[in-house]
């Protein structure tokens, strides 16, 4: 009876012991498997960093950073990025950030977040722009490869000293038709931008209200650019392949403004922006009164799109206090037409 109760006792122990060896190797392998993928992460982190900065240079922008850090330790920060800049080797502007934090949610090896703090300061032209709010943070969807296929951010409660203060930012993009042929003229990437609720610094002078109701924007990369090492034989090569930029859909609600419409972006050989939209539009012939009345536009294209467009403006409900008007908007070569018609000529 008693050797019964030793083999018992004992076929207990070996039940717990294997127990928790079991736990420990699934423990460890977890933790193996976890540092391996950060390994794997901040090695791509530090590659993208190096190409980054080549193809950065490469239209004329570099980065610049008093410390940076890199940690492969589950619960630390796969990067840690100290007074970070982007900016225009030219010196027309400039974005820095106070720190930037690269870290994984726990368990997650499929996703980055980016906090970019809450402070930033814009440059432009020697003008500082002090920017603050809740804290930033992009969301980044990894592929089986380690690069990013969908990118998520909503930014809140955005203050920039003397310009604006916004109530939100949406931000979506993601990657479609990964596997297709580098000809295919399919969209590879779509792309979303919603800003919600903007008001304006009173003391700016402009034509249009102070606040910025709603703002929306969708669009697809039609064709895809290939990764080189040379960005702009890139960006030449998709434009060669008859590559744009597809505008599905945007929306301006800016009083008293009301706009809705489509077009697409594409770029000339020395990549100068080339506009087309198709618009519709309340409130169209009142902004362009004001906007000629402060002396922002030509008065001579003011004065021949003026008639050409109320010579079709048209009020779409009865009760409507501003004409619709359905209308072709261009830009290039620093020209904004209307029409046809130059109404705007920009500086270089």
């Amino acid at each position: 009876m008693q050797i019964k109760q030793k083999l018992k006792n004992l076929l207990n122990i070996n039940k717990t012991s294997l127990f928790w060896g079991c736990l420990s190797f699934i423990i460890s392998f977890c933790l193996i498997f976890i540092i391996m993928q950060r390994n794997f992460h901040t090695s791509v982190l530090k590659k993208g960093l190096e190409e980054g900065i080549i193809n950065l240079n490469q239209i004329n922008t570099d980065i610049a950073y008093s410390k940076i850090n890199f940690s492969s330790i589950p619960e630390l920060d796969l990067a840690e990025i100290d007074d970070f800049s982007l900016y225009d080797l030219n010196g027309n502007w400039k974005i820095s950030f106070p720190k930037i934090r690269i870290y994984q949610p726990w368990l997650s090896t499929k996703k980055l977040l980016i906090s970019l703090g809450n402070e930033q300061e814009f440059n432009l032209k020697g003008k500082i722009y002090n920017i603050s709010g809740d804290e930033s943070v992009l969301e980044i969807t990894l592929g089986e490869n380690g690069q990013p296929e969908l990118l998520l951010a909503q930014l809140k409660n955005i203050s920039i000293k003397n310009f604006a203060k916004i109530k939100q930012i949406n931000i979506a993009s993601r990657k479609l038709n990964m596997t297709m042929p580098s000809d295919s003229f399919l969209p590879s990437m779509e792309n979303f931008l919603e800003i919600n609720h903007v008001d304006i610094d009173g003391l700016l002078n402009y034509p249009l209200t102070s606040h910025i109701n709603h703002l929306y924007l969708k669009t697809m990369l039609m064709g895809r650019i290939e990764s080189t090492s040379d960005l702009k034989s890139d960006i030449h090569n998709w434009l060669n392949k008859d590559g744009y930029l597809d505008i599905s859909a945007f929306t301006i609600n800016w009083q008293p403004l009301l706009m809705v419409g489509r077009g697409q972006l594409t770029f000339t050989e020395q990549l100068k922006p080339v506009l087309k939209l198709e618009t519709s539009s309340k409130g169209m012939l009142k902004l362009i009164d004001d906007f000629q009345n402060k002396n922002f536009i030509d008065n001579k294209g003011a004065f021949v799109v003026k008639v050409l467009l109320g010579s079709k403006a048209f009020k779409l409900k009865e009760n409507d206090e501003e004409l619709t008007v359905v209308t072709p908007i261009n830009y290039r070569d620093q020209k904004l037409a209307v029409e046809n018609f130059t109404i705007k000529t920009f500086n270089q």
